[in-house]
């Protein structure tokens, strides 16, 4: 006698359903949908050499992996160093009709780099949720101003040392 060969779980069933449904039905949906327009890659060129500049390079390498398709906003680099409170910040003026991405890198002696996004009024707009040197705002959720206005990005590691900053946006849409 044969022992009867046990059935998966409904569930399991269903799943398996619906992630075969899915294989076939996404790429065909993006492969006619009218909505998604090809993008191309934006070329950042080489970036600084790692020898020579070693936080320049390496928020380079930030850039082409995190800032996609939108523009660096030209004379928005900067440049410090934290203090002796481990802090610094520095000011941006954020256009209306844009939408913004900043991106900072601390270098290693640095550590964990905290950046935190204030108006005017000193109230916090956004902080960033990465850890380690690399620190970002506007990149997982919007950041559009509206009207332009003066903004200070408040910088904060673990230990002294320099940072680096890039400023990108698009048109807000």
């Amino acid at each position: 006698m044969t022992s009867p060969v046990p059935h998966p779980p409904r569930a399991h069933v269903r799943s398996l359903r619906v992630a075969a449904l899915l294989a076939v039905a996404l790429p065909a949906a993006a492969a006619c949908s009218p909505k998604m327009p090809h993008v191309e890659p934006v070329d950042r060129g080489a970036g600084p050499d790692a020898t020579r500049d070693a936080l320049g390079a390496a928020l380079h390498a930030d850039v082409i992996a995190r800032a996609g398709t939108m523009e660096e906003v030209p004379d928005a680099a900067r440049r410090g160093e934290l203090d002796a409170q481990h802090a610094g910040d520095v000011g941006l003026v954020l256009q209306a009709g844009y939408c913004y991405g900043i991106l900072a890198r601390g270098e290693a002696s640095v550590g964990d780099l905290r950046i935190r996004l204030v108006d005017s009024n000193r109230d916090p707009r956004q902080v960033d949720r990465d850890t380690g040197p690399f620190a970002s705002v506007g990149l997982a959720e919007p950041l559009c101003p509206e009207p332009t206005t003066d903004y200070r990005l408040e910088l904060r590691g673990s230990a002294p040392g320099a940072f680096a900053v890039r400023v990108f946006r698009a048109a807000a849409l």
